[in-house]
């Protein structure tokens, strides 16, 4: 089995397979970073920590009983991956993470910056990380960005394919 999650769902990927999920063999990250604000630079980083704040007080999360985006606003503020109520030491789970991380970066990406990916990838030292970057030229010139790419995805498809056969074939 191979996770595959953008954004949010990244995240929520990441910290299943290193928690609770088992039979994983791999995650693809697509468009995924942390939300921590000091990722997102001078401009967008206060307007990024404002809206964790007001978001914190109507978000739950798993291990809540809700499907919600639990994790995020407590993640943007502090940079760290807590829930209220939970004993799961998520950050020791992430650093102990050991399966194989695609992470694929996407050309015009505000809400997951190359940064935020970064600093989402330092989490998980002991997995071994590929990284691609989705660029404009590889969709055929079209425009991109965080959402933007699934209308032109047929190149990061072909690529998360051949990086799957790969992986899996080598472990």
């Amino acid at each position: 089995m191979v996770l595959i999650g953008h954004s949010l769902g990244g995240q929520l990927a990441l910290l299943s397979s290193a928690t609770e999920l088992t039979g994983v063999h791999a995650v693809v990250l697509t468009a995924v970073g942390s939300v921590w604000w000091r990722e997102f630079g001078s401009v967008r980083g206060p307007r990024t920590w404002s809206a964790a704040n007001c978001s914190r007080r109507s978000a739950t999360g798993p291990g809540n009983g809700s499907a919600s985006v639990a994790p995020s606003p407590r993640q943007g503020r502090t940079s760290r991956y807590t829930l209220r109520g939970s004993d799961t030491d998520y950050e020791a789970a992430l650093a102990r993470l050991k399966l194989p991380v695609l992470a694929v970066g996407v050309e015009i990406d505000s809400l997951a910056p190359p940064g935020a990916t970064d600093h989402l990838l330092q989490k998980i030292p002991a997995a071994p990380v590929s990284r691609w970057h989705y660029s404009e030229a590889l969709a055929g010139g079209h425009r991109l960005d965080h959402f933007r790419w699934v209308r032109h995805s047929d190149g990061m498809s072909a690529y998360i394919t051949d990086w799957i056969s790969g992986t899996l074939t080598t472990r």
